[in-house]
């Protein structure tokens, strides 16, 4: 990472994406442009969540917890989806000669090997973690979802976790792609295949159809989670936005695969899923819906908890929604039109 930055720090790396002023910042509405060398003096540090930059250098996870790092961290603005120029990092940074073998590797991190049998017998975990589930939808093979379990279960660090998706999403499309990429070399498939987003959209749509009920664990005490706390899930293609998630939601393996049996392993690129189904409707369509109820005769409190339950509109949370009708809405319930006499 800082060999890259001082690269791009110089111009000799051209490199573009999303300027966000703080974590909340839809990065979905700002524009992505050029990233002026110059920022790379000040904001060389990777964030894997987003494929971004922040203040300071080297690598979001590995922070000591003194003084000068909680500072850094303290700083909300940060770069988001960013590109780097392939002709350019290929000048710079060329092939070697000679392939070196992939390996990846953090403290004590082990990956799964893709040569044990996936028809093996397994103890099914009541349990399953976001990632075991996915692994399950693209899979079906009892025995790779545990060994996904121990994966993640022996590297607790958040940087081992998203490296724990990351080789689920290279086994899954070597080893199980039925999306449009199957037809590619499976060396190389990875750089295509949907099957891991698309299985996370088949899981949302299982959650906002009411056959799955994800829980979280808050001090010890379990919460059911509701369909429009996903909102924004399942887009990226690696599905990292999964980890976005605070604190991960489980799923009842039991079940999970009543609403996903093993008998009805799903074409996952054609599975009927609506990429639409996910993404919130735009403000615009909010405060319409929002003053319709109001005339309607609901409260901005009630309407906020309605709108859900109207189609296109699952994914819109309660806050988001006041936020949107801020000034639109008197407090209180709306006074009943009275007939003149």
């Amino acid at each position: 990472m800082a060999k890259l930055a001082v690269r791009a720090s110089g111009g000799q790396i051209s490199t573009r994406g999303k300027y966000v002023e703080s974590h909340s910042t839809d990065e979905n509405k700002v524009l992505t442009a050029p990233i002026d060398p110059v920022r790379f003096e000040d904001f060389a540090q990777f964030n894997i969540l987003y494929d971004g930059l922040r203040y300071g250098t080297g690598l979001t996870w590995e922070k000591q917890n003194n003084t000068l790092d909680r500072v850094l961290q303290a700083r909300r603005d940060a770069f988001r989806e960013v590109k780097v120029s392939r002709a350019d990092l290929l000048e710079y940074f060329p092939m070697p000669v000679e392939p070196v073998p992939l390996a990846i590797s953090v403290g004590e991190l082990s990956l799964p090997e893709e040569d044990f049998d996936p028809s093996a017998h397994a103890e099914i975990s009541p349990w399953w973690t976001v990632l075991q589930a996915i692994a399950w939808v693209t899979t079906r093979s009892p025995a790779y979802v545990e060994r996904v379990g121990q994966l993640e279960a022996h590297n607790n660090r958040e940087i081992a976790q998203f490296i724990c998706s990351s080789s689920v999403f290279v086994y899954v499309s070597r080893n199980a792609c039925t999306c449009s990429a199957k037809s590619l070399d499976s060396t190389s498939r990875w750089e295509s295949c949907t099957c891991f987003r698309d299985a996370g959209r088949l899981i949302l749509e299982q959650i906002r159809q009411g056959h799955l009920r994800p829980i979280q664990m808050i001090g010890g005490v379990s919460r059911t989670m509701a369909f429009h706390e996903f909102a924004g899930v399942g887009q990226r293609p690696s599905g990292a936005d999964w980890h976005d998630l605070k604190p991960a939601p489980i799923f009842s393996s039991a079940e999970f695969i009543a609403a996903i049996p093993s008998s009805q392993r799903p074409d996952l690129g054609n599975a009927g899923i609506s990429v639409e189904a996910f993404e919130l409707p735009s403000e615009e369509m909010i405060l319409k819906q929002m003053l319709e109820l109001k005339q309607a005769g609901l409260s901005r409190d009630a309407a906020a908890k309605r709108i859900r339950e109207i189609h296109g509109f699952e994914q819109v949370g309660n806050e988001h929604a006041r936020r949107v009708v801020a000034g639109h809405f008197t407090r209180g319930r709306p006074p009943k039109n009275r007939a003149r006499n």
